[in-house]
């Protein structure tokens, strides 16, 4: 029996040990790495509503080691590879610093809509670099391991446009017609609702054929009133499906 329970106390230790992330047990020098689930991050303005023209990503940067009372810079470099900066995203600030009392950074990238996000995705790619407070390498402080390890959290990359290559979940072609991102917009704007509607079954279970005769109308009135709509193309005047009555 008291094997049985030393054995069992073993493990335990033993998981606990394992489970402890190397950041946490670190007490070497000062770190700083991206504090991201992946190094790339990924953002579409599909679903957000066309009122809004800007969109924040946050970039979350994390400090290992001690806590100081005072601020430190923080040395990252952005390379935007085909996003102009004021065009695209807003201007980023001329420094960043982990405050005071901290151990975390959020450093905010305010992407801008515009139209080419509809054709092409923008790319910002982040690294982070040494500087007299932070290393980008960590001691584990142990001379039974490799003392000095390249951390693999340095880069981070921002990927956002607003393609929609296929349609939402509750959209009923027998009733909406064919699917194409300029009707989705035109139904959307037209009748105030909120795109994120269209992936709600409840909602759209009794909305949906009021929708189709709602826009049929108004196609049809625009229509009359000579200012007809077609699609992407400029050819293929826009309809709702065989069931919008």
């Amino acid at each position: 029996m008291k094997k049985y329970l030393l054995i069992t106390l073993f493990a335990l230790l033993w998981l606990e040990y394992s489970c402890d992330s190397e950041y946490e047990t670190y007490n070497g020098e000062d770190v700083i790495y991206m504090n991201e689930t992946t190094d790339t991050t990924r953002f579409s303005f599909t679903y957000v509503d066309s009122k809004y023209d800007r969109q924040t990503q946050e970039i979350n940067i994390k400090a290992v080691g001690k806590v100081y009372d005072y601020d430190r810079v923080v040395n990252i470099k952005f390379t935007p590879k085909n996003a102009v900066e004021g065009v695209d995203f807003e201007p980023l600030a001329e420094q960043y610093v982990v405050k005071a009392g901290e151990t975390t950074l959020v450093i905010p990238i305010v992407m801008i809509r515009t139209d080419a996000l509809q054709t092409e995705e923008k790319i910002i790619d982040m690294e982070l670099l040494d500087n007299e407070y932070f290393k980008t390498y960590y001691d584990f402080g142990s001379n039974d391991r490799t003392t000095w390890v390249q951390t693999d959290r340095l880069r981070q990359t921002l990927i956002f446009s607003e393609f929609m290559t296929q349609r939402p979940q509750q959209w009923n072609p027998y009733v909406l017609g064919t699917f194409t991102p300029k009707k989705f917009k035109l139904i959307c704007d037209v009748m105030g609702i909120e795109r994120e509607k269209f992936l709600d079954a409840s909602y759209m279970s009794y909305r949906t054929s009021y929708i189709g005769k709602y826009m049929k109308k108004y196609l049809a009135d625009e229509k009359t009133a000579g200012r007809t709509i077609y699609e992407e193309d400029g050819v293929t005047e826009m309809t709702m499906g065989p069931q919008a009555q």
